[in-house]
């Protein structure tokens, strides 16, 4: 017979351990906050990652993730709906096919690799590009000019 949940038993987290899942969300929340300033590194999917990982482990990480000035707008839009803006978009599949083409291209001697490398950013472009995406918010009409 199963036990029924009591106001004071904890939630079902999973079968990976709380503290695994709370150290590898804070490893994706650094390598996250380092792709908003190096070109070709992913911004959103580390800190997708990370959320899930405080969601399944730290109310209290995942409020703050969703709650951060910078790195907020990158899950909460994701989460909502927005999607991408087309310029994310087109930097991220331009930036996934420079490094992935010049890897199997220059640094990638065996066939197989290549053709790994290059599933990959077939794969990558694929899920960008069924991403939504976010239509640019028009900026607010200026009130009456004063000066006249």
């Amino acid at each position: 017979m199963d036990e029924q949940p009591t106001a004071t038993s904890e939630p079902r987290r999973g079968r990976f351990p709380r503290w695994l899942l709370l150290g590898f969300g804070w490893a994706c929340v650094v390598l996250g906050f380092i792709g908003v300033f190096v070109p070709g590194m992913p911004t959103t999917t580390f800190l997708l990652i990370a959320a899930w990982c405080f969601y399944r482990s730290s109310e209290r990480a995942h409020t703050w993730l969703l709650q951060h000035r910078i790195l907020g707008p990158y899950v909460r839009d994701f989460l909502s709906g927005k999607g991408m803006p087309l310029r994310s978009k087109v930097i991220a599949v331009s930036m996934m096919w420079l490094t992935c083409g010049a890897s199997a291209l220059f640094f990638v001697p065996a066939l197989w690799a290549k053709v790994l490398v290059l599933s990959c950013a077939v794969i990558g472009t694929v899920m960008v590009s069924r991403v939504p995406t976010r239509v640019a918010e028009a900026p607010e009409p200026a009130g009456p000019d004063l000066n006249g």
